[in-house]
């Protein structure tokens, strides 16, 4: 995963302090439940240090908040629309920016949907075509990507179908400040 791309997908929705932004990463990405702090606070660290994050002074709780630089806001704006450097042959980076569309309030997943399939277009595009002289390896290589490349489709068809039926789930930060060192309860 990119904990870079899934911050800053997170800071559109305004500033926030790191901790906070872990415990949004762990209820709106179960997936990514082993994500842990260290790794939250070394990448806000380092997108201080690129500019893509600012200092937006302190919490109520005296904490210090972080916020997109304008070059920030872009750069998460490019990845939440798939039209950033989103690996698609990674099924975990894909289910990361379509989920947390999902949960952004300003976000329209069918755009999202819509850039993952341009970049799986060229993904596939890209893969050599298997000559009868090829390697057993290289056919198989280019099967799975192939059979990767249509189930990431039909799961961006259910995503789609099922954001017409279904409430929305799209929310801000959570408003509660929640409690360090606990993972939040993801089980109902």
């Amino acid at each position: 995963m990119s904990v870079r791309d899934v911050i800053l997908g997170l800071l559109t929705l305004g500033p926030a302090y790191g901790h906070q932004l872990l415990f949004e990463i762990h209820t709106r990405l179960p997936h990514r439940a082993t994500v842990n702090p260290g790794q939250v606070y070394a990448t806000l660290t380092r997108l201080a240090s690129s500019e893509l994050i600012e200092g937006a002074g302190v919490s109520v709780e005296h904490l210090p908040l972080y916020r997109l630089s304008g070059i920030g806001e872009r750069t998460a704006q490019l990845w939440l629309r798939g039209e950033s450097d989103l690996d698609v042959s990674d099924w975990s980076e894909v289910l990361d920016v379509v989920l947390l569309s999902l949960t952004l309030p300003e976000m329209r997943t069918d755009e999202t949907c819509d850039g993952i399939r341009r970049k799986l277009a060229e993904w596939t595009s890209a893969t050599p075509r298997v000559a009868n002289g090829e390697s057993p390896l290289d056919s198989l290589l280019h099967e799975s990507r192939k059979r990767h490349a249509t189930a990431v489709r039909q799961w961006l068809d259910d995503v789609s179908n099922a954001s017409a039926d279904t409430p929305d789930v799209s929310r801000g930060f959570t408003p509660n400040r929640p409690r360090r060192g606990r993972r939040p309860n993801l089980v109902k």
